[in-house]
């Protein structure tokens, strides 16, 4: 059977302007970004209603973003996935703004084989949906589940003891 390519824009979500820090501007994870057109004026319907205002001068820390949710359509990466069998993780629904949780590569820095995901809006990753999508996602790969201040670990058994010991996290309570 022949896969589809699948192509996937941002569209109207903003998920990674509510949960990203930004050096660059002193924006914390959990500031709003000034510059969310959403949360601005407008002056016409010809402007934009949604996105970023400062989009192409955009700060590093927003260029270098890589939302998993966006990158699983990369052809490149799909090509690899199905080199290894690998199964699609996201939906369209799982878009971050629809599932209030974004998936993230992690930090320049931080160890490669762990993925960062962070709620949109309080307890998202406690509901039914928001649990369902964390365990399908780490069922093959660790990622670190951060709100507020709390970091869970969640991922297959043989590698969260050695992803444990190196971040000095918790691990995700099991029953």
């Amino acid at each position: 059977m022949k896969r589809i390519p699948i192509r996937r824009s941002c569209g109207p979500c903003e998920a990674c302007c509510a949960v990203l820090s930004v050096d660059e501007i002193g924006k914390s994870a959990e500031a709003t970004c000034p510059h969310q057109l959403s949360l601005l004026e407008t002056s016409g319907p010809q402007d934009r209603t949604s996105g970023c205002s400062v989009y192409a001068t955009r700060p590093l820390g927003c260029r270098t973003f890589q939302c998993l949710w966006l990158a699983e359509a990369d052809p490149k990466l799909q090509k690899y996935a199905r080199h290894r069998k690998a199964p699609r993780l996201f939906g369209p629904s799982d878009r971050p703004d629809l599932s209030g949780l974004v998936f993230h590569a992690p930090a320049v820095g931080a160890p490669a084989m762990v993925s960062v995901v962070r709620e949109v809006w309080p307890g998202v990753s406690e509901t039914e949906a928001g649990r369902g999508l964390i365990e399908r996602y780490s069922a093959r790969r660790v990622v670190v589940l951060i709100c507020g201040d709390r970091r869970t670990l969640f991922g297959p058994s043989e590698e969260l003891e050695k992803v444990t010991e190196l971040l000095g996290l918790s691990k995700r309570k099991e029953g």
